[in-house]
């Protein structure tokens, strides 16, 4: 009979099997506790798939009042990149996403179930796959790459399926001598799982999304602790939401095919699962098919991209939720001073066959998003973002004080609010003539209609500028420039205008008026940027800029 006890003395020496004791290191969480986590590898993107599978369990661990918290899972030395860790702290963060426990600065934790990078918590690994031999239910494997290679070689000519199990497992049930020699050579092994099932057989399990899932029992000697001594993704998981007491594991479907493995991990160590939840990708169109979206090849992927073109993290966000849950749009219109965060997501009732990435989509979300928040939130977000992408709106918005902030607010949430940020990259053109400088500037090129000879313009808005009156509400405004433009032979409407003597219509005397006061001839409602701008800015403009 094996020695499998023997076989952990002489592998792992100086470790100790005991993870009861190591579990006891850390403190129970209540039993009614929701624990869902982000685990993220600092790989160097932070991609909407990413960001969707931290933005879900971000949900639900709270509107549960449960606990979130990221940990790093860094066990791919290969594929680490230097500043992937805090890349993905900032990303989180730009969200509000962030965690309430977990790696919150390189080599910096909050909270008691740390370290929360993987690359840290070797012993613990090592202890499991100890203790896994010990039972019997992990072994020793000393097959090398040129073996594994043939062995699959065969495996796919005789239409087997690839992999190390049963016959294919030669050191799966190696006598104690056999692998002790083994040991004692020093050549570096791996540890396989000794899996519990053959080839053939199903194994059922529950998906909070997806439902019952029947799928093939895992059957192949998995490796858990690779010949470095960083353990696979599996073994980490298994340890990691373990010790920390992760509930409910909601990720992307691309962990789909994994559930049976680790499902069959935590029964093997004698453990309780957690819960299962995983996410229907995200999707793109391209010659008529549909394809998971590419975090490498489509810039649609990638939220860097998306921040810097003007899109708020707030719509990006909306948009996610759009997609994921058909029932969001509708609370959205009935909730609109509601934040998205407010949303009460049911993981049953989630999309479950993936979600068409639509920009155009993207755009009108981002709109509606941006059209929804205050004066100061639109102000407080814009600010925020153009520090970090555009210098001229930041220098605009720093210096304006609350006559940009009333600028930028200018027609929203009336009656006819034109909604017209749809990204935050527009949001200069529509205000930078606020800015007295930047009108000054504008001025030196505005274009006057060649119908009006300038020295008459210079002396209607002179004289409109003595005549203004910042006291009249907006009828009183457009019935007195309508009598000041009939002294000047503007008609005050079509018909009176194809009476034929008249010069133009009030329409026109608006256009001159505009364009002094701003210098271009797209611009918001006249009489509301005049309210704004002030009796002592409105006068002196018109004097100024009548110049032409």
């Amino acid at each position: 009979m094996r020695d499998n006890q023997a076989i952990a003395d002489a592998l792992f020496p100086w470790v100790s099997s005991d993870i009861r004791s190591l579990r006891g290191r850390y403190p129970a969480r209540p039993e009614w506790q929701v624990v869902s986590r982000i685990a993220p590898s600092p790989t160097g993107l932070f991609h909407l798939g990413g960001l969707l599978a931290a933005f879900v369990p971000y949900m639900y661990a709270h509107q549960e009042d449960g606990v979130f918290f990221f940990r790093i899972e860094d066990t791919d030395q290969e594929r680490k990149v230097e500043w992937g860790v805090d890349f993905l702290i900032a990303g989180l963060h730009d969200f509000g996403l962030d965690p309430d426990e977990g790696r919150i600065a390189e080599g910096v934790d909050r909270g008691d179930y740390g370290p929360y990078q993987q690359s840290e918590r070797l012993e613990f690994y090592r202890m499991m796959a100890r203790y896994l031999i010990e039972q019997g239910r992990a072994y020793p494997c000393w097959l090398t790459t040129e073996e594994l290679d043939e062995m699959r070689e065969w495996q796919m000519l005789a239409k087997q399926p690839p992999g190390v199990y049963g016959e294919f497992a030669p050191w799966r049930d190696a006598s104690t001598e056999e692998v002790l020699a083994k040991i004692a050579s020093g050549e570096d092994c791996v540890i396989r799982l000794r899996a519990p099932y053959t080839h053939g057989e199903r194994k059922t399990y529950p998906d909070l999304i997806r439902g019952d899932v029947t799928t093939q029992a895992p059957f192949v000697d998995t490796v858990l602790l690779k010949s470095d001594g960083f353990p696979t993704y599996h073994l980490a998981h298994l340890v990691d939401d373990w010790l920390m007491g992760t509930t409910h594991i909601i990720r992307a479907d691309e962990w789909l095919a994994s559930v049976p493995l680790h499902i069959t991990l935590f029964e093997q160590a004698g453990l309780i699962p957690p819960y299962y939840a995983h996410i229907a990708p995200l999707l793109k169109s391209e010659d008529g098919k549909k394809r998971k979206l590419s975090k490498r090849k489509d810039p649609e992927a990638d939220v860097r991209d998306l921040l810097a073109r003007g899109y708020a993290p707030g719509g990006i966000l909306s948009y996610l939720m759009t997609i994921l849950d058909p029932n969001y749009e509708a609370w959205q219109n009935e909730h609109p001073e509601s934040d998205v965060r407010d949303f009460h997501i049911d993981l049953e009732g989630l999309n479950n066959s993936g979600a068409l990435v639509d920009e155009e989509k993207m755009r009108q979300v981002n709109r509606e998003y941006l059209a929804r928040l205050s004066r100061d939130e639109l102000y407080d977000e814009a600010f925020a973002w153009a520090s970090n992408h555009d210098a001229d709106l930041f220098t605009l918005l720093e210096k304006g004080g609350d006559y940009i902030r009333d600028a930028l607010n200018i027609e929203r949430h009336t009656e006819k609010d034109p909604k017209r940020y749809v990204l935050y990259t527009d949001i200069y053109d529509q205000i930078a003539f606020f800015d007295d400088g930047i009108w000054g500037q504008r001025m030196v090129d505005v274009v006057w209609p060649e119908e009006f000879d300038r020295d008459f313009v210079a002396t209607l808005l002179a004289d409109y500028a003595d005549r203004y009156d910042p006291s009249m509400d907006v009828e009183q405004w457009f019935d007195d420039l309508k009598e000041f433009g009939q002294g000047y032979g503007f008609a005050v409407n079509n018909a009176q205008f194809k009476e034929g003597w008249y010069i133009g219509k009030v329409g026109n005397l608006a256009m001159l008026l505009r364009l002094a006061l701003t210098g271009t001839a797209q611009t918001p409602d006249l009489w509301s940027m005049m309210q704004i701008m002030g009796e002592e800015r409105v006068k002196e403009r018109l004097r100024k800029g009548n110049k032409g």
